[in-house]
């Protein structure tokens, strides 16, 4: 079962690049999935409509946002040569990718309390240059090293994990790091092909997924 928008209500949205790539990926998987406009099929429908309604092989559901990022990749380049802040971050990258969370979060906040793993998806398909290594990206959400600990805040706890789409449209993967303090989790048999990686900080606090 796949149910989508139009094409053309589909190319009218803002992340219309970053949304058909992560349906690509959803194809590769086995997994049904309903778009935002068929959520009522499958979900009840709150205030915010998230981009994807999830159900792999295996039955395990889950709602997802996804957001891209945006800038012209020079002059980004050339920003974050001189101002690098934290968690090997400059501080254009950080509140790109901030935003992106925090939006994204918003999206997902009315389905807290709905028992379902809510996964942000984070795209950078413009190639602005965003630092997607596992070590920064875990770093930043847990708030190692000085980063943002977007995970660490109680608010943001009914976010089950953050993942980078990453790879071209014949090749994508997901690299996903999971919040320890998830009030739903992700399961990690969820999004399992070889290319796909999984990482975060266990209840025993010790890092797993980084090689």
């Amino acid at each position: 079962m796949v149910r989508l928008s139009s094409a053309d209500k589909l190319e009218a949205k803002p992340d219309a690049p970053s949304l058909k790539r992560f349906i690509l990926l959803l194809g590769g998987c086995d997994c049904l999935f309903w778009d935002e406009d068929h959520l009522h099929e499958v979900i009840e429908v709150r205030e915010t409509k998230p981009d994807f309604f999830v159900q792999t092989a295996e039955k395990d559901e889950f709602l997802v946002e996804v957001k891209s990022f945006d800038g012209e990749s020079r002059s980004l380049a050339a920003f974050r040569n001189g101002n690098r802040v934290m968690s090997g971050l400059s501080s254009i990258d950080y509140k790109q990718i901030r935003s992106r969370l925090d939006k994204a979060a918003g999206q997902l906040k009315p389905y807290e309390r709905r028992e379902i793993p809510l996964l942000i998806v984070l795209d950078d398909f413009r190639g602005t240059g965003v630092p997607c290594n596992p070590d920064i990206l875990l770093a930043a959400l847990y708030g190692l090293d000085g980063g943002f600990a977007f995970f660490r805040e109680r608010d943001k706890r009914y976010i089950s994990a953050v993942g980078w789409l990453l790879g071209n449209d014949s090749s994508l993967f997901l690299r996903i790091v999971h919040n320890r303090w998830a009030q739903v989790p992700l399961p990690k048999r969820v999004f399992q092909r070889t290319q796909d990686e999984h990482c975060g900080i266990d209840e025993h606090g010790h890092i797993f997924g980084l090689l």
